[in-house]
């Protein structure tokens, strides 16, 4: 073999000197391996790699995505302001927002929303930025969701602009729910309802003289109430209230007199229809009669004690409006009378046994006359006087007798606050606690006269039970 076969070059050498070289920095400086991860100079290498930028920031939010959902937390705070009736917050977010927002689901206004609250300081500076013809999701303007929940508090605001004889301010408040039949508020303190009776817009319209606000309140819609329902409410102290047909009602109706148009109370009339109305929402069977005779009512009144209907039914309810004569008599349309005290014990357990253990209910929505009556027939009424007593009986009357009451506009303000009380309170309220619902509905509107409950071995709760 030569020598230059067996002895390497100088170039061979050097490739061999820089491969070992390179191959020494590839051991641990601990163990001697290659590539061993607890090589302190490796992980120096991995730490001064550059890191994505993806692991080390979060994905950019975008300024359009960014600014979408601060509009959206301003829109909730602007809609928390209206229903807290927070005016000055209000218009100071809707310069941000703007005037047109609305609810998602509902599709709501802010309006809408002003009404429902009840916040008519809201309401009134809202009119000026939004049409109350606007409709939400189920068609219905800002004036329909008021009257659902029976909110009254622009009656005062209403009250003002007949005052001053604003025709263009009181059409856009009864556009958004106003009602001419509510209290006028702190306007109407002292001497107008002291002296004068005049407590509503209506009443102040028809004492003025005002033809305009007369004729516009006339033509204001009759309202639907919404009627909330509940489930059975069962125990040993409540009457059962279970049936298909939750109750039996009649509503004796005597508007218009024998030749005595001076007398007639067309009130009356607008008053049972809200009222059939409600009742019908309820589920109970409700049938109206209107100015009957006094041989006319006796006899309704036997057919309907003497009848089936009463069998499969929870309740019965008798609604009796017109006159009152002396607190103990109902004037009927041939100014003859029937005596309360006849009505009460025809449904006395002895004379109707299909009402035995059932709760029996007379509204009395009656105004004491002030003049005395001269009925055509000269024998007096007489009233049987049963031994049993009165059972499962209770008496709302309208006002305590010897007080008169002065019916209030288009409808009464008793049958109007007892259907808004029907239809908020009814599904949970025990009858003891909803007639102080309705008291404090009717002082709205009436805060001189005070209806009185009477109970007659009324021993068990009873609950009106919507279906």
């Amino acid at each position: 073999m030569s020598q230059s076969s067996s002895v390497p070059d100088q170039q061979q050498v050097s490739v061999a000197i820089a491969e070992e070289r390179s191959s020494e920095g590839d051991r641990c400086s601990i163990c001697g391996k290659r590539n061993c991860p607890a090589d302190p100079k490796l992980r120096s290498k991995i730490s001064q790699m550059p890191m994505p930028q993806k692991s080390l920031v979060g994905k950019p939010k975008s300024p359009r995505k960014s600014k979408f959902s601060q509009v959206n937390v301003m829109k909730g705070q602007l809609f928390k302001a209206v229903e807290d009736g927070d005016v000055v917050k209000v218009q100071e977010l809707i310069q941000d927002t703007g005037a047109a927002v609305r609810k998602n689901k509902s599709r709501c206004t802010l309006l809408h929303t002003a009404a429902s609250h009840n916040q008519a300081d809201v309401v009134m500076f809202l009119l000026k930025l939004i049409s109350p013809n606007i409709t939400n999701e189920e068609g219905q303007t800002p004036a329909h969701v008021a009257a659902e929940k029976g909110h009254t508090q622009l009656g005062g605001h209403l009250f003002k602009a007949v005052l001053e004889g604003n025709k263009k301010e009181a059409e856009r408040l009864l556009a958004v729910g106003a009602d001419p039949d509510s209290h006028g508020g702190k306007l109407v303190n002292g001497v107008l309802a002291r002296e004068l009776g005049v407590t509503t817009a209506g009443l102040l319209a028809s004492a003025l003289n005002m033809e305009w606000a007369v004729t516009m309140f006339a033509k204001v819609p009759s309202r639907q109430f919404r009627v909330r329902h509940a489930t059975a409410i069962q125990g040993a102290d409540v009457y059962k209230m279970d049936k298909e047909a939750r109750g039996f009602v009649r509503i004796l109706n005597f508007s218009c007199f024998k030749d005595r148009s001076d007398l007639n109370l067309q009130q009356l009339d607008y008053d049972a229809c809200i009222m059939s109305d409600v009742f019908d929402k309820m589920g109970y069977m409700c049938k109206t009669h209107s100015s009957l005779t006094a041989q006319q009512t006796k006899e309704v009144m036997k057919n309907i004690r003497d009848g089936d209907e009463l069998t499969d039914v929870g309740c019965a309810i008798f609604v009796i409006c017109g006159y009152s004569v002396n607190g103990r008599s109902v004037l009927t349309s041939d100014m003859k009378c029937v005596d309360i005290d006849y009505m009460l014990n025809a449904f006395k357990d002895s004379e109707c046994p299909q009402l035995k253990n059932k709760p029996k209910l007379f509204i009395f929505n009656l105004f004491n006359m002030n003049e005395v009556i001269e009925t055509s027939s000269s024998e007096s009424p007489k009233v049987m006087r049963l031994t049993d007593p009165l059972n499962d009986m209770a008496c709302l009357y309208s006002n305590s007798i010897g007080v008169n009451c002065v019916p209030n506009g288009k409808g009464t303000s008793f049958s109007w606050s007892l259907c808004r009380t029907l239809a908020e309170h009814a599904a949970e309220h025990e009858l003891c606690d909803f007639y102080r619902e309705f008291l404090k509905e009717y002082n709205k509107s009436s805060p001189s006269f005070s209806p009185e409950l009477r109970y007659f071995g009324f021993t068990k709760k009873f609950f009106f039970n919507p279906m």
